[in-house]
């Protein structure tokens, strides 16, 4: 009876702590979900991005129509967390972005539907420069991918100049 007990109170005691493991982790998450998209009701996918280096750059709606008004130079690259061009592209332009010095914006158009006519986007992955608060017309449409990087990088530096 007593080492019924005793295992009683070993399982009891493991169950606590995953559950104060699991209610710690979750808390970081929802926090980091908060600080990059300002809500924590996300899609699982968008979840998993939330440690990926990759994707800390965010920029959320009321910063791009603000930054669209002041008349802003940027460059956005429109995503969903669900695409796997979009993952794909990711791993390529934003470790490239960062080389190349520039400030790249990452919009998540399924956590934040956009109007897509509004600023000519066609779908994603889609990589935009904005001049003057103005969508440039020569945006990267589609997956960039490893053999694409020269494209990309010429493409940047093409928005530099201007």
């Amino acid at each position: 009876m007593k080492k019924v007990l005793i295992f009683a109170a070993v399982l009891v005691l493991l169950f606590g702590a995953f559950a104060y493991i699991n209610h710690i982790s979750n808390a970081k998450h929802m926090a980091k979900a908060q600080e990059l998209f300002n809500k924590t009701d996300l899609h699982p996918l968008t979840l998993k991005q939330l440690d990926n280096p990759n994707y800390q750059n965010q920029i959320q709606p009321h910063q791009f129509e603000q930054a669209i008004a002041d008349g802003k130079d940027m460059f956005v690259y429109f995503y969903k967390s669900d695409c796997q061009y979009c993952q794909m592209t990711a791993t390529v332009i934003v470790p490239l972005a960062e080389e190349l010095g520039i400030d790249l914006k990452l919009f998540n158009v399924l956590e934040f539907p956009i109007d897509w006519d509004k600023y000519n986007i066609q779908g994603v992955p889609h990589i935009a420069y904005f001049k003057d608060g103005e969508k440039d017309a020569n945006a990267i449409e589609g997956a960039i991918l490893e053999e694409d990087k020269k494209y990309f990088i010429d493409w940047v530096n093409h928005h530099k100049k201007q």
